[in-house]
């Protein structure tokens, strides 16, 4: 068991516990803390792939950290190229056409942003 799935495991067991002591004013905030746990985790690429210019964070075979990545379209000009058909690949945000292909295996999205406070003022 994954750490993410023990640590839902034991917020599921404190939702059954507020709602058995009438505590409604915790399940909210336990509701939300399931969520950002569930948003949290690598997603398999076997399981499901990002929407198509989702920037996400992408675990690829022979890196050390995560790539920030996006799935693009590939359109193909049918009066040029009728012999393609249009693909989906993995490029990097900076467009330099680097198809990471099968070499990435898990994906998340990326955290928020935090507020930046503006210091050119």
């Amino acid at each position: 068991m994954s750490d993410i799935d023990d640590l839902l495991r034991r917020t599921n067991e404190r939702i059954e516990f507020a709602n058995a002591v009438g505590k409604m004013s915790d399940i909210g905030y336990l509701e939300s803390v399931k969520v950002e746990l569930k948003s949290n985790q690598w997603i398999s690429v076997e399981d499901r792939l990002p929407e198509p210019e989702q920037v996400v964070l992408a675990a690829v075979n022979g890196f050390d950290a995560p790539v920030v990545a996006h799935m693009l379209w590939e359109c193909c000009n049918p009066m040029i190229e009728s012999y393609f058909k249009d693909f989906l690949y993995w490029d990097d945000v900076h467009h330099d056409g680097q198809d990471f292909g099968e070499d990435v295996t898990h994906w998340m999205s990326c955290p928020a942003m935090p507020s930046l406070i503006n210091t050119q003022e």
